[in-house]
């Protein structure tokens, strides 16, 4: 049976850098924002659901992923709206996939999402990744092309790190660079399969 990781920490902190390495290492990773967007292409009810409470975003019986981000970015409630709508379409989809990985050593569960939305309870473990605000804004600009009022905005809808390290079974500091971030990924993968 696999051992189940989930990796949490707010936009720019290197969730996806230490997954990354983790895959190097033989783990799988289940990507929730990559299959939030995959169903925003094949799941007809949760386009449904999304269009009715967004209807500035729905076009051709689709959600445009440009406008429905300005709208839920700068009002809170329309982002915890639309949470409460895909959340439930996410884990679902992501329960399968576990289910049909039951042979892999090692899930990883990559969600910015993953206590909110309740997958961190699919976790045997929890891993949340923090960095200095200032480096995660410039990943965000650069990574998402985003001026810094719109990167600004985006990080100021998500959980501080305090919520991360409250919420974790073990928290990942990134601030000192990649390697020093590897080595603690190698320590924590080592201890997880020991």
């Amino acid at each position: 049976m696999a051992k189940i990781i989930g990796l949490t920490g707010g936009s720019g902190s290197g969730k996806s850098a230490l997954a990354g390495f983790w895959r190097e290492l033989g783990g799988h990773i289940i990507d929730a924002d990559a299959v939030y967007h995959r169903l925003l292409m094949e799941n007809r009810d949760m386009v449904s659901e999304l269009a009715a409470a967004f209807p500035l975003a729905a076009q051709n019986n689709a959600v445009d992923r440009r406008i429905l981000g300005k709208i839920v970015f700068q009002d809170g409630d329309a982002l915890e709206r639309l949470g409460d709508i895909t959340h439930k379409y996410v884990i679902r989809s992501i329960q399968k996939e576990i289910a049909g990985r039951r042979r892999a050593r090692v899930l990883i569960v990559e969600a910015i999402y993953l206590i909110e939305s309740g997958l961190g309870r699919l976790c045997g473990l929890t891993i949340a990744v923090t960095a200095p605000y200032g480096e995660r804004l410039s990943r965000v600009m650069a990574r998402d092309g985003l001026d810094e009022e719109a990167a600004r905005l985006r990080l100021s809808r998500q959980k501080p790190d305090e919520f991360y390290i409250q919420n974790c079974d073990k928290v990942i500091r990134n601030h000192q660079g990649e390697r020093e971030l590897l080595q603690q990924a190698e320590t924590i993968w080592e201890e997880t399969l020991s």
